[in-house]
């Protein structure tokens, strides 16, 4: 997540995010255990040393690089280089729901987590 400390949307948003990583790591399933990376980058703190690389214009921002490979090709550095554009941009709300959604929909190793599921949404429990 790209994130600023002073703004507003940030703040409601990362909570929601400590708690997916905090499950995904309790799971196993957060690297170096598992597959899945997360991380938070302060934009008011860090510059893109590349210029391929931009930060997003606004804040909060969450990027979902799927893995370019499988992991024992990775572990035979058999993967093409990652770019800049190998991202899906998430748009949704701060509900750990939608941001599971979103993961699952675009993750090449699915299913990181499995949300219960009852008629309508709910209220994002993993």
């Amino acid at each position: 997540m790209y994130f600023d400390p002073h703004c507003g949307h940030c703040k409601k948003m990362q909570p929601e995010l400590e708690e997916l990583a905090s499950a995904a790591f309790d799971d196993g399933k957060l690297f170096p255990r598992g597959n899945l990376g997360m991380l938070q980058l302060d934009v008011t703190s860090n510059d893109p040393n590349d210029s391929e690389w931009q930060m997003p214009s606004g804040v909060p921002v969450l990027h979902l690089y799927p893995a370019l490979c499988s992991s024992q090709a990775a572990k035979q550095g058999r993967c093409p280089p990652r770019s800049a554009s190998d991202f899906s941009a998430y748009s949704g709300g701060p509900e750990k729901a939608s941001i599971v959604r979103f993961i699952e929909k675009h993750a090449k190793h699915s299913p990181i987590w499995t949300v219960k599921k009852s008629g309508a949404a709910n209220d994002g429990e993993l």
